[in-house]
């Protein structure tokens, strides 16, 4: 599908694949609604990424939303414990972009309506693996990340990976995410930043390098979806954040339409937790 005046209608979260009450509760709050495209940020077969665990936490659990919306994945640090992440590219039938046969489907890009999203593994050892083919001056997903937005004339660009460039909860700020990919998603227009591995929901306000974006100018806004099943964790917010939710368990309601992105967080109650709009036609 690719007719631009129809709205697109994204549900997106990550770390969901745990198998408990709650991400059954959450499933059952989002399938309330409609959605065109399903994008899962990672984490979604606790606790390694294993076939069994793909079956009994993931497809098992969604299989009335996964017969009906298409489903676009990115890899999680749990999905790659087992065998580099192989069950994970085995269940999943992705675009093989990649510039090495052995990186296929650890990375990819789409189109569907106005909008072009970009999928990256941020795992550390392919991020740093990325880094050092850079050095060496070889091909390798930063620069393909590079390439692939420049090359894209959507008016809308999204990019989702499983580490947080921005979260207030107890981890560390993920310095691998900031310092490689970051830069290259500003540098592509890229709009919006979809992330989980942080267990909580956080949007934060338009940043641009490294700083809240002046007021008027046109800044990258980030998302932590990470509260879809697996324990919550505390997060405080900090200098970036616009909203926080560390308490309920929630998933991302997405709808773009024209220039204007509406972004809703819902709990498994079906309440309110944060309601934002973008305007991607500014400049």
């Amino acid at each position: 599908w690719t007719d631009p005046a129809r709205p697109v209608r994204i549900l997106t979260f990550g770390d969901s694949g745990s198998g408990s009450v709650e991400q059954a509760q959450v499933r059952d709050a989002f399938m309330e609604h409609e959605f065109d495209l399903f994008l899962h940020l990672g984490d979604m077969a606790y606790g390694s990424g294993t076939f069994t665990e793909f079956e009994t936490n993931m497809f098992d659990v969604y299989r009335d939303l996964l017969v009906k919306t298409p489903s676009w994945p990115t890899m999680g640090n749990h999905e790659a414990k087992t065998d580099g992440g192989q069950p994970y590219l085995d269940v999943y039938y992705l675009p093989e972009q990649a510039v090495r046969e052995i990186e296929q489907e650890r990375y990819y890009s789409f189109d569907y309506g106005d909008v072009h999203f970009v999928s990256v593994d941020s795992n550390e050892a392919m991020v740093i693996v990325a880094e050092l083919q850079s050095l060496a001056g070889e091909d390798n997903m930063i620069e393909w990340l590079r390439q692939d937005l420049a090359a894209s004339d959507k008016p809308w660009k999204v990019a989702f990976f499983h580490h947080p460039p921005y979260s207030s909860s107890e981890r560390d700020p993920n310095h691998l995410v900031r310092n490689q990919i970051l830069p290259v998603l500003e540098e592509g227009g890229v709009d919006l930043v979809l992330s989980g591995h942080d267990h909580h929901y956080e949007r934060t306000e338009p940043i641009w390098e490294g700083a809240l974006a002046p007021g008027g100018s046109k800044g990258l806004t980030s998302i932590v979806a990470g509260a879809a099943g697996a324990g919550i964790r505390k997060a405080t917010g900090d200098w970036w954040t616009a909203s926080v939710e560390d308490k309920k368990y929630s998933f991302v309601s997405l709808t773009i339409e024209g220039c204007t992105l509406t972004g809703k967080a819902l709990s498994s109650e079906g309440e309110m937790i944060d309601e934002f709009t973008m305007d991607g036609c500014q400049n």
